[in-house]
């Protein structure tokens, strides 16, 4: 077997693109999208939390009704058709964000200031075309780290896959809409399948009011929905995400054709009796597709298509997801950027943050899941070369300093152009503190820098706001004895969230330095990369590479090009193997890259 001798960490994907199909029988009609979705990664499937009803919550919950619609509450907004490839955003966030923001608030998602747009998560997703698709994750994502602006704002429920909008005051009206984290419940047995009833009725905490969630199975091949709107069967190529309202205990369908409806006789003939054999129960979901898909965009989907694998007739992993979201989000650092670029798809914006102001290098990064090489070969704001201002969110660069202590606020432009033919200019830059003061970088009307990085800082004062734990000691805890306490914290905005600090150990050993006389030189002894090529394929994420990028920080790169991964965000954010990853540099002859391989490892 292949190999190379370094510990994988990173994650990357690319939008999904493929043929976009309209499969409403009357093309006279809007089309109904479908064709292009991005699945996730075993990795990010495996990271996802999954929700389950605790034992107290099940013995203090007030009981089932055999049937619940939330589509018919305030807080679920009208239904709408999708445009292109943007099903997972319609459902993720033109339904479901905006159905939880209005829950949490209170409010009327009838009205277009309380609806949130597909497109402002979608078009940083698609590569600058509707032809692409996207997961649910990636713009809840989107919104945990940015915030997201409503209809009005952003200038209406969708816009051209191209267009980025621009305004301070646009970005800065969305901060407060945050998604707090997100979550899968595995539905395809009947426990899952409560579980999932006890979140549609009250948000799994005894609310008055349950929430929604979304789901993605085939809508082609040997989907069928009958003359009465139940889907009794999807289609084995998962292709479409939607949303689940509610559900019906009383919806059948005779699957076997015997004259009696059952759900504890072995209907498909496997020789066992479960979920897969149900033929009463259903569940209500609402597609994308406007009005006039089934029963006013609704349609019951049977319970045993939870059970059953998308081969068989299923959804999608036999789960749904859903969100939490905040009650209010104040940042306490804002960044303001306002430039240009005629290619997007090359540069990749972050901030950073050193206590140490002299520092010409942040020591500390935030990477962001917008402006980060997105958006397809465009301009910033799409077809409209004007300059793009958009705001940042870097309230959390603020854990790295003490307030009230000078620090220095890093703006990082990263261009790689491959091709060398793009360009563009830092305009201004500014940051935004707690007491809305904006402190403006000196230098404006900046070049980007071709095929590197470009910094720009700030450098004050900052005072904020953060929790204190008040908790001062726990009581000693009992192996194999369950434990509880609440813990209690004051400063920084409710409710908080908790986690273990988990210990670990280091050893330290030394060894002989290996004898490789294959010593690689970087094109710069700090913040240089030296390219090694290989002899064999190496797969990572997906696609092949011959030729791999080491980088004087101790990191394996795999496109051209230094990139500035020096912590955990930096990695995540990047295509790579760190090693060891770290600010270093090889500026004496004892100091360097060394490179030992063969047709079968390197």
């Amino acid at each position: 077997m292949k190999h190379l001798t370094f510990v994988i960490l990173g994650l990357f994907f690319l939008p999904v693109s493929a043929q976009l199909i309209n499969v409403n029988p009357d093309k006279s009609a809007e089309p109904w999208y479908v064709g292009s979705l991005r699945l996730p990664s075993q990795e990010e499937i495996d990271a996802t939390p999954v929700l389950k009803a605790s034992d107290a919550y099940k013995n203090n919950r007030r009981s089932l009704p055999s049937s619940l619609d939330n589509s018919t509450n305030q807080y679920f907004r009208p239904v709408f058709s999708q445009a292109d490839g943007s099903c997972a955003q319609a459902s993720g966030v033109g339904y479901t964000f905006t159905y939880e923001m209005n829950w949490k608030h209170d409010t009327d998602a009838s009205i277009a200031a309380n609806q949130f747009p597909t497109h402002y998560t979608y078009n940083f997703l698609n590569n600058g075309s509707g032809d692409n698709g996207s997961w649910y994750q990636d713009g809840w994502n989107i919104i945990k780290a940015n915030g997201c602006p409503n209809v009005p704002t952003y200038g209406g429920l969708t816009s051209a896959p191209y267009f980025w909008m621009s305004g301070y005051d646009k970005y800065e009206s969305g901060m407060n809409n945050r998604v707090k984290d997100h979550f899968v419940i595995n539905v395809g047995t009947p426990d899952g399948l409560n579980d999932l009833k006890y979140w549609l009725s009250d948000h799994m905490n005894g609310s008055d009011t349950g929430g929604i969630v979304n789901f993605a199975a085939g809508v082609t091949d040997e989907y069928y929905m009958t003359y009465d709107y139940k889907i009794i069967r999807w289609g084995h190529n998962v292709n479409h995400a939607m949303t689940i309202v509610g559900w019906d205990d009383s919806i059948s369908y005779d699957y076997n054709n015997d004259g009696v409806i059952t759900n504890d006789i072995d209907t498909n003939n496997d020789g066992v009796v479960n979920m897969k054999d149900w033929e009463r129960g259903a569940l209500i979901m609402v597609n994308s597709w406007g009005d006039y898909f089934g029963n006013n965009g609704k349609a019951y989907m049977m319970y045993r298509t939870l059970a059953e694998s998308p081969g068989e007739g299923g959804i999608y992993l036999h789960s749904v997801w859903g969100i939490h979201v905040k009650d209010h989000d104040t940042p306490q650092l804002l960044m303001r950027v306002k430039m240009t670029h005629n290619s997007r798809k090359d540069i990749k914006i972050f901030a950073g943050i050193s206590t140490d102001v002299s520092d010409v290098h942040p020591d500390q990064v935030k990477l962001f899941p917008i402006f980060s090489r997105q958006g397809g070969d465009y301009y910033m704001r799409g077809v409209n070369s004007n300059p793009i201002e958009f705001t940042l969110d870097v309230s959390p660069l603020l854990s790295y300093i003490n307030s009230g202590e000078d620090a220095k606020v890093f703006l990082i432009v990263n261009e790689l152009d491959i091709d060398n033919n793009s360009s563009g200019e830092i305009i201004d830059f500014s940051i935004i503190d707690s007491d809305g003061i904006e402190h403006v970088c000196s230098e404006h009307h900046v070049p980007v820098l071709h095929n590197s990085y470009t910094f720009l800082s700030v450098t004050t004062a900052l005072n904020f706001e953060t929790p204190d734990i008040t908790t001062d000691a726990l009581p000693v805890a009992t192996v194999n004895v369950p434990y509880s306490q609440q813990l209690t914290a004051t400063g920084g905005t409710p409710p908080y969230t908790w986690s273990i600090k988990q210990n670990y150990t280091e050893e330290s050993f030394e060894n002989p330095f290996p004898e490789i006389t294959n010593k690689l030189t970087p094109d710069n002894d700090d913040d240089g990369i030296a390219s090694q090529t290989l002899d064999f394929d190496f797969p990572f994420y997906g696609k092949s590479y011959n030729t791999v990028y080491v980088s004087t920080d101790g990191s394996l790169l795999f496109d051209p090009g230094f990139s500035f991964v020096r912590n955990e965000n930096a990695i995540m954010g990047h295509k790579v193997i760190a090693a060891y990853a770290h600010d270093l540099t090889t500026n004496n002859s004892n100091q360097g890259i060394y490179y030992e391989g063969d047709a079968n490892s390197a």
